[in-house]
């Protein structure tokens, strides 16, 4: 009982930090939505206490990610409501903002870009950017806008040989940059 106790007690401590620094976070993810074209979206993150005896070692609440796509929409799980192209960008602004927490300087985006186009995707390719300027950035991309601002490129081939599937990886020169880059335009 007395182990129960303690249990409650800290975990609502730790809840109350919880909370505040979900509040923190959620600002700041909603100050870059407009950023990346999500102008009036706004993701919060809603908490409830677990009934008693339903704790578990993570603690005496669940939460929810909510989000919504405009002022006039209601919240609802972040999983329900965004776009892949939503995600991807509220993906890329919690990587950007975890980078300023965290000292490995080290961010790898696999299709942070994917599902975006035009003025989104040179939106997107700029944060990148920005961001590859304090840290090492590697992007697995299709999308020409992102490819087009990256300092190194190499390109990812896969090819069946004897039914087995292989994969390559090759540095570009100037040249088949250049090559790369156009044939994402034109397909």
């Amino acid at each position: 009982q007395q182990a129960l106790e303690n249990f409650i007690t800290e975990s609502k401590l730790i809840s109350k930090i919880r909370i505040n620094e979900a509040l923190k976070l959620t600002e700041k993810i909603n100050a870059e939505l407009p950023k990346l074209n999500i102008e009036q979206g706004e993701l919060k993150v809603e908490f409830k206490e677990k009934i008693e005896n339903d704790y578990s070692i993570n603690g005496i609440d669940e939460l929810d990610v909510l989000f919504r796509t405009s002022n006039k929409a209601t919240f609802s799980s972040v999983k329900k409501v965004a776009s892949g192209g939503e995600l991807s960008r509220l993906l890329l602004i919690i990587k950007s903002i975890s980078t300023q927490l965290s000292k490995d300087g080290i961010i790898i985006f696999d299709e942070v870009d994917s599902g975006l186009s035009g003025r989104v995707a040179e939106n997107v390719a700029n944060k990148i950017l920005e961001l590859s300027k304090k840290n090492q950035v590697i992007s697995i991309t299709h999308s020409a806008q992102v490819a087009s601002k990256a300092q190194k490129h190499w390109k990812i081939s896969k090819n069946l040989n004897n039914d087995c599937l292989e994969s390559s990886i090759s540095e570009l020169n100037y040249q088949e940059r250049i090559y790369e880059i156009a044939s994402l335009i034109s397909g």
